[in-house]
């Protein structure tokens, strides 16, 4: 790690009373930048979007969430996506075809012109009328929930759920039905489905969480759900 090999060098020159202390100081702070700029936080947060180092678009999900869904391969698969953002991006770099649904008229026409050939873009109203003429009888090997009306689009994601495929929820346990109630987690339970929490960082921002499926692609979610952010704000818009 680079820490480690810069205080590898003053190591030998320093005695232990001021070297570890030294690696201390060091630690607490260089850590934290190397870790921005390693995953491109730091690019995320000036540019208020979510991307990789090299500023390619990433989900807006938690660094956990993203190392584990983007190490699976999904060449040949089809995505649904409700809420429409950076992630239909990369899913679209990821997957045979992504058939996204976005319910702000304006965020829908500026990515209108952004999504490649292999990315269906709709806009739908939050409540999702007309979502059954847009689907047709067409089924998905992963489904992401990260707007409109997340209880009843996750009723839909269900549905539409290929067998032994996957379903991302973003904020599962709460806005969707009265206060101390968690009917998104609540129905994925009673449906069979497994839950397992990540939490850590998203890009661009702090303390937000997501908790996770575990590994195995079936019968699994990964509900999300958001802490108050600390040291700074999202963009207008959420680009996840």
């Amino acid at each position: 790690m680079l820490i480690q090999k810069v205080y590898a060098s003053f190591k030998r020159l320093l005695p232990t009373a001021l070297s570890k202390p030294l690696r201390a100081l060091m630690t607490a702070l260089l850590t934290p930048a190397y870790f921005s700029w390693l995953t491109g936080h730091w690019q995320s947060a000036l540019r208020g979007k979510p991307l990789n180092r090299a500023g390619a678009p990433i989900p807006w999900y938690t660094y956990p969430a993203i190392q584990l869904v983007e190490n699976k391969d999904y060449r040949g698969r089809t995505v649904a996506e409700f809420g429409a953002g950076n992630s239909t991006l990369w899913w679209a770099q990821q997957a045979a075809q992504v058939v996204a649904f976005e319910e702000d008229e304006q965020w829908f026409n500026y990515l209108k012109s952004r999504v490649p050939a292999n990315v269906e873009l709709h806009h739908l109203p939050v409540d999702l009328t007309g979502i059954d003429t847009k689907l047709g009888d067409r089924r998905f090997d992963v489904v992401i929930v990260d707007g409109l009306d997340r209880f009843k689009a996750v009723v839909v994601a269900r549905r539409i759920l290929k067998p032994g495929g996957l379903i991302i929820v973003d904020n599962a346990e709460g806005y969707w039905g009265a206060e101390g109630t968690y009917p998104i987690m609540d129905f994925m339970r009673a449906e069979g489905f497994q839950r397992l929490d990540l939490y850590g960082f998203a890009p661009g921002c702090c303390c937000r969480t997501v908790p996770q499926s575990s590994g195995k692609m079936r019968r699994s979610y990964l509900p999300g759900r958001k802490i108050q952010k600390t040291t700074c704000a999202p963009p207008a818009k959420d680009p996840s």
